[in-house]
């Protein structure tokens, strides 16, 4: 959750090193799908796994999750002709409200409102990255498509470990995660977000402006590394 973008070639290795080693590659878009491109990550990235896990997304919200992928891998779950070779069910498999929901969102949440979210937040993340330096502030922003977070350092992020805050920073960002509630933004407690639909580039301006204050005043009143 480090919402740092892989880098180009990084999953082409892992598809060519699984296809060596005859394994499957499997992608967790759960976060990714809908999110960084309308086909998910596979499709920013043009790399195609074998199976694929989705989240709450496709249910509206609602509890749900899909593991897809082509015929020849989904075929352990066929019970048409008989016990499957892996058993699978549970209490929201095909549930009727989330597929329902899932049906409407993603009939409104369609290519053209993933492009439009998208480059919102690369303005978001433009936008940011400008002022946080222009004001001498030590934070960045990462993130790809409509997801951001927030990082109070200023060297390169490239991995888990260059995105561990130190526990100065981890305080720092507690106090800056109260502080845009204060302003009425809801972000995660470790100041990562995603965009919505119902935002405007109006919303978008007052979330920078919001997230610049508070990263301003946090700092006025502590430091960290």
């Amino acid at each position: 959750m480090g919402v740092v973008p892989a880098d180009d070639g990084f999953l082409e290795f892992l598809r060519e090193a699984t296809r060596a080693a005859g394994t499957q590659l499997i992608f967790d878009e759960v976060i990714t799908g809908f999110r960084v491109a309308w086909g998910g990550a596979q499709a920013r990235y043009d790399v195609r796994p074998d199976l694929t896990c989705l989240g709450k997304i496709i249910g509206g919200g609602l509890p749900v999750g899909a593991v897809a992928g082509p015929a020849r891998h989904m075929a352990v779950f066929d019970h048409t002709t008989g016990k499957p070779p892996v058993s699978h069910g549970g209490t929201f498999s095909a549930n009727p409200l989330s597929m329902a929901a899932g049906v409407a969102a993603l009939k409104a949440y369609d290519e053209a409102a993933v492009e439009r979210l998208n480059r919102m937040g690369d303005a978001l993340r433009d936008d940011l990255s400008e002022r946080l330096a222009s004001q001498n502030l030590p934070a960045q922003v990462t993130g790809m498509g409509s997801l951001f977070r927030l990082h109070l350092k200023t060297g390169p992020i490239d991995d888990y470990r260059t995105s561990f805050p130190s526990p100065e920073q981890t305080r720092a960002l507690a106090r800056i995660h109260l502080a845009m509630l204060d302003r009425g933004f809801l972000l995660t407690p470790n100041c990562s977000g995603a965009l919505s639909t119902p935002m405007t580039d109006s919303h978008i301006a007052d979330l920078a402006a919001a997230i610049l204050e508070a990263v301003g005043e946090i700092h006025s009143q502590s430091s960290w590394n």
